[in-house]
C-alpha cells in the first residue's frame, strides 16, 4: 500500500482548490454532492440524487453543473421511486442555483440510442453529456447548441425515442 504523508489540505491546495461544499444526496446511505472551487471557477456534480435544496445552496452561483438526468420528465413518479432526477428536475436545479451552464449525465439505460430529448425543454445554458466529451470555457456554449441538432442528425433513433415515449409521429 501507497500511504501519502501530505494532508488532504496539502494534496487539495496543490490542485487549486480554494473551497469544498457538500450536501448529502437523496440517494442513498453516505451519497454526497459537492462543489469545488478553483480562482474564480466553481463547478457542482450532482451524483445520484433527488432534486435537494442543500445541493443547490451549496452550488449556489456555479460556472458549471453537472446533474444526474436519469429519467424524461414525464417519468418522475418512476425516477422519484429510484432516487433519481429527471430533465426537467435537473434543469430547474440549475435556474435556481443561477448555473452560468448545466450539463445533464446518468441517463437510464432505456435511452441507448439518444438521451431523453422527447418532449424536452432545454435552455440554452443546458447541454447533454456523452462519453469522450472534453468540456472547456471556449466550448461549453457550441455544446449547449448542439441539443437541438440531435433529432436532425440522428432521425431515426429519435422516432424510436418518439415511440419508446409514446409520442406519435407528427406529419
Amino acid at each position: 500500500a501507497v500511504v501519502s504523508t501530505q494532508s488532504t489540505g496539502e494534496r487539495v491546495g496543490k490542485l487549486g482548490i480554494s473551497g469544498i461544499y457538500l450536501a448529502p444526496a437523496m440517494h442513498t446511505r453516505d451519497s454526497w454532492c459537492v462543489a469545488l472551487e478553483a480562482g474564480d471557477w466553481k463547478v457542482a456534480y450532482s451524483g445520484d440524487t433527488l432534486p435537494n435544496a442543500e445541493f443547490v445552496a451549496a452550488g449556489k452561483d456555479c460556472d458549471v453543473l453537472i446533474h444526474e438526468a436519469t429519467h424524461q420528465s414525464s417519468l418522475a413518479d418512476q425516477s422519484a421511486a429510484k432516487k433519481h432526477t429527471t430533465v426537467s428536475q435537473a434543469v430547474e436545479v440549475g435556474r435556481q442555483m443561477g448555473a452560468s451552464y448545466t450539463i445533464l449525465t446518468h441517463f437510464s439505460l432505456r435511452y441507448q440510442k439518444l438521451p431523453p430529448i422527447v418532449g424536452e425543454i432545454f435552455p440554452e445554458n443546458v447541454a447533454l453529456a456523452h462519453d469522450f466529451m472534453y468540456v472547456t470555457e471556449g466550448n461549453i456554449k457550441t455544446w449547449c447548441g448542439a441539443t437541438s441538432f440531435l433529432p436532425s442528425l440522428f432521425p431515426e433513433q429519435y422516432k424510436d425515442l418518439m415511440k419508446q415515449s409514446g409520442v406519435k409521429e407528427s406529419l
